[in-house]
């Protein structure tokens, strides 16, 4: 009996050590996305200057022109080649923005830019639980530091490139991509809770879609997990096809 109640003690001690890690856990993600937040609308704010040309014939000329007629079109959309895809996402900003009467200059072009941002917060996110995944908390927290103090990344998250979100999109699906089996270092706590081959494949065929370059980084990617793979058949067939 002595023993029951100290097995049943030691048992319920281990629950609110779990419970109290996973409440842990869940407050320092939060904090991460938070602290990535707050950062990335600061940049939308304070980055106000003109780079390339593209950050507007690629989104938002082709975004105001779909909801208020009129932007410049270069060749690309003329000939239909582009997927309007990416202009679509400001151009529900536009059409919400318009409908209640806050399109004024000032909104219409910050509010692309802060939507940009918080995608590049959930970017920065990713690439904090891919380095925790692959290594350690210590250098998750590195990557992360290094990633806010990129100038370049300070300068370009933010606007409104397809290659700004197809760098979130990839970094999005790379952090859910599965690690090999073999892989020497890192959490497997987090590896496996982090892991969905399914949402990496989704977050990898819209960045191909926004950006079809970046089927150059997936295409071998994909070919590696089919040849290592044990379920072939259920990767290609019921997991790749279906996406793509």
């Amino acid at each position: 009996m002595r023993r029951r109640r100290f097995v049943d003690g030691q048992q319920t001690a281990a629950e609110s050590l779990s419970s109290a890690e996973l409440e842990s856990s869940r407050a320092s993600w939060q904090l991460v996305l938070t602290s990535c937040l707050a950062f990335r609308i600061v940049n939308a704010l304070v980055v106000c200057t003109y780079f390339n040309a593209d950050e507007y014939w690629q989104s938002l000329e082709v975004a105001h022109y779909l909801v208020f007629g009129y932007g410049h079109l270069t060749w690309e959309w003329k000939e239909a080649i582009r997927s309007y895809i990416h202009p679509l996402l400001f151009a529900t900003v536009y059409k919400v923005l318009a409908v209640t009467g806050l399109d004024s200059p000032f909104t219409l072009s910050m509010a692309p830019r802060l939507l940009q941002g918080a995608f590049a917060a959930y970017g920065d996110l990713c690439l904090y639980r891919l380095a925790l995944r692959l290594f350690s908390p210590a250098v998750a927290n590195l990557a992360l530091f290094c990633q806010m103090c990129s100038w370049f990344t300070f300068f370009c998250a933010v606007r409104t490139f397809s290659s700004s979100l197809e760098a979130v999109l990839t970094t999005a699906a790379l952090s859910y991509w599965p690690l090999p089996v073999s892989w020497p270092r890192g959490n497997p706590e987090v590896a496996g809770s982090c892991s969905s081959r399914g949402a990496a494949l989704l977050l990898a065929a819209a960045a191909v879609v926004i950006r079809p370059t970046s089927l150059a980084l997936w295409l071998p990617i994909g070919l590696a997990e089919l040849i290592a793979g044990h379920n072939r058949l259920v990767f290609l067939f019921l997991e790749v096809l279906p996406i793509g």
